[in-house]
């Protein structure tokens, strides 16, 4: 039996949309486990409406998406678990075409391709936009990752057991997905599906429009793997240059940062930043800084 945990959080605007995509799969030995954050609308009313006796409706006070995913996973009674967003869509065949590839692959977790469109209907992209490797080693895989970011929460299959081991980072506030799929390649294996399975719809208020919370993520990312990073000329070069730019245009905090990234690429703007970081002048000159 598969597992799918919705998070979700006064979405019930679009949670039928997302309950019905997961109900209506193919591959009906599966179990709905929406987890409730502290809704205050009327999310627990529209998921107790389905009369299907595979949802389950778990309500926890507002800990955040994370927090909810991670109580999905200990309720979870399948041996493979899913996860769902309360405004998006899975598309038909998802699950079946998933299950087929982690057995082929013998793989831990797998996941897969999507659509991401804005609110307005507007399309935004494919992720990936360029397919990697179906299946590589640990160590190319996380490299991969760490290039590219491009594992997203509603494209994941994954084994229970392993899923227990490695819990979402409560603390992330942006990028969740990308730290944990970082995270659980170090110790298991991953195959990508290449096929679009999901549709993203990206809404007003979704954390991937909250771009304060980008740098406080991107730092949480870079120095969880500054090891991994650090040893790779490529990777070192890509984040160093990509953490200081964010800090300091946000006004952070950014002068170890700014080093890093001056000696990574011999660029002079680092340098200059560097320099005004001495002096604590990021909140004055930083773009995007309160």
């Amino acid at each position: 039996m598969v597992s799918v945990v919705i998070p979700t959080y006064n979405r019930a605007a679009t949670l039928r949309r997302a309950m019905e995509s997961v109900l209506s799969q193919s591959y009906s030995d599966l179990e709905l486990i929406v987890v409730d954050d502290g809704s205050t609308d009327e999310t627990k009313e529209l998921v107790t409406s389905f009369s299907d006796s595979r949802v389950r409706y778990v309500y926890q006070e507002n800990g955040g998406a994370c927090k909810a995913r991670n109580r999905g996973v200990q309720e979870a009674r399948g041996e493979l678990i899913a996860f769902q967003d309360s405004d998006d869509e899975w598309l038909p065949g998802k699950l079946e075409k998933q299950v087929s590839f982690l057995k082929e692959q013998d793989a831990d977790m797998v996941y897969c391709a999507l659509d991401s469109y804005f609110e307005s209907g507007e399309k935004e992209c494919v992720i990936p936009a360029t397919y990697p490797p179906i299946r590589q080693g640990n160590k190319e895989t996380v490299r991969q990752m760490l290039f590219s970011g491009t594992v997203v929460t509603q494209t994941i299959l994954v084994k229970a057991d392993k899923a227990r081991e490695i819990p979402f980072d409560e603390s992330m506030p942006r990028y969740q997905e990308w730290e944990w799929s970082v995270r659980f390649a170090y110790a298991h294996s991953v195959a990508f599906l290449p096929e679009i399975l999901v549709r993203r719809y990206i809404q007003k208020d979704s954390i991937s429009r909250v771009s304060k919370n980008l740098p406080i993520a991107i730092t949480k990312i870079f120095y969880k793997n500054f090891d991994t990073i650090r040893s790779d000329k490529a990777l070192w070069k890509l984040w160093t240059r990509e953490v200081a730019n964010h800090r300091f245009q946000h006004g952070l905090k950014a002068g170890k940062e700014c080093r890093y990234a001056f000696f990574a690429t011999g660029n002079p703007k680092f340098l200059a930043k560097w320099f005004l970081c001495l002096f604590g002048l990021e909140k004055k000159v930083g773009k995007y800084a309160n």
